[in-house]
This record gives structure tokens, C-alpha cells and sequence, in this order.
């Protein structure tokens, strides 16, 4: 696939996303969901901490792992 080829794909991949209510921006969904700033938000996606997919420059986070992945945080922790 060509540069070209690979950009239209990108873009139509982002557009589609947009269009589905199962995703979220990091930025401002995420932080506030774990009531972190969105820099702070953005370093734990950077991380891995939670799931994510790059769509080119952007970073998205699906709602369904991610809810997964904060329901099992709560067995991880361990209590004093």
C-alpha cells in the first residue's frame, strides 16, 4: 500500500470511530472517569495502563475494555 492508500485508510478508520459510541478520547473521557487530569490520562495510555488503539496520530480507548479493565482493578489492589 501506498503512502496515499494508507492515509485514506487512517482517515476513513477515524471517521468511522467518531461515529461509534463505543469509544472514547483519552483526554477528557478517561481523566474524568478516573478523576486524573487529562496529562495525567494521556501518560497512563502512553503507559499501557489501560487498553488503547492508535488510529495514526490518534489515541482512542474502546469503552467495553476499558470498562473491563476498571472493573478489574478493583481485584488487583491489595487491602492493608
Amino acid at each position: 500500500m501506498d503512502e496515499q492508500a494508507v492515509k485514506a485508510v487512517e482517515e476513513r478508520a477515524v471517521e468511522a470511530v467518531d461515529n461509534e459510541a463505543d469509544v472514547m478520547n483519552v483526554y477528557p473521557a478517561v481523566a474524568r472517569r478516573l478523576q486524573v487530569s487529562r496529562g495525567h490520562a494521556y501518560q497512563l495510555a502512553r503507559e499501557g495502563v489501560f487498553p488503547t488503539i492508535r488510529l495514526g496520530r490518534r489515541v482512542v480507548v474502546p469503552r467495553a475494555a476499558f470498562d473491563r479493565w476498571l472493573d478489574s482493578a478493583g481485584t488487583s489492589w491489595r487491602t492493608p
